[in-house]
C-alpha cells in the first residue's frame, strides 16, 4: 500500500491539488481520474511545493498523455513547485501536455500561480511566428 496522500479543494472556481508526499506515475494517475471525473473546473493548480517532486521522464511523458486524454476542454494548469529540479521536470510535463486547449506554466509563487490562472483567456490562439527561411545555395 503507498504512503501517498493528497486533497483535493476548489476555491473559486480553481481546483488545487496538493500533493503531501511525492507522487509516483500511479498515484499521478488516480489523481487525473478522480479530478477528471469529479472537478469539472478548467483551470488548475498542481501544488507540489511541500514535497521534493522528482519523477523519471518517461512517467513525465505518460502522465501528460493521460492528461491529455481526459482533459478535453480548454483549460489552464499551474504547476506549483519548490526547487530548480521541480521546476525543471515541470516544464519537461508542460512541453508533453500543452497544446491548443491546454496552457501549462510553472511557478515558485502560489499567489503568481493563482493571478495567473484567472486572468486571461484559456481561448488565446497562440501567435503563430515566422519562419525565416534561408534561399537554397545554388551549387555548380
Amino acid at each position: 500500500m503507498s504512503d501517498f496522500s493528497y486533497e483535493v479543494e476548489v476555491a473559486e472556481g480553481v481546483t488545487i491539488i496538493t500533493c503531501h508526499s511525492n507522487p509516483t506515475l500511479q498515484d499521478l494517475r488516480t489523481i487525473i481520474t478522480n479530478v477528471a471525473q469529479n472537478y469539472p473546473y478548467e483551470r488548475r493548480m498542481w501544488d507540489l511545493s511541500s514535497v521534493d517532486f522528482n519523477m523519471a521522464y518517461k512517467d513525465l511523458k505518460q502522465a501528460a498523455k493521460d492528461g491529455r486524454k481526459l482533459f478535453t476542454k480548454a483549460s489552464r494548469t499551474a504547476i506549483l513547485v519548490s526547487s530548480e529540479l521541480a521546476y525543471g521536470q515541470a516544464n519537461q510535463f508542460r512541453v508533453h501536455r500543452e497544446d491548443d486547449n491546454c496552457e501549462v506554466m510553472q511557478f515558485f509563487d502560489r499567489h503568481q500561480a493563482i493571478d495567473w490562472l484567472k486572468t486571461g483567456s484559456m481561448h488565446t490562439p497562440r501567435p503563430i511566428l515566422p519562419v525565416k527561411t534561408k534561399k537554397p545555395e545554388r551549387i555548380s
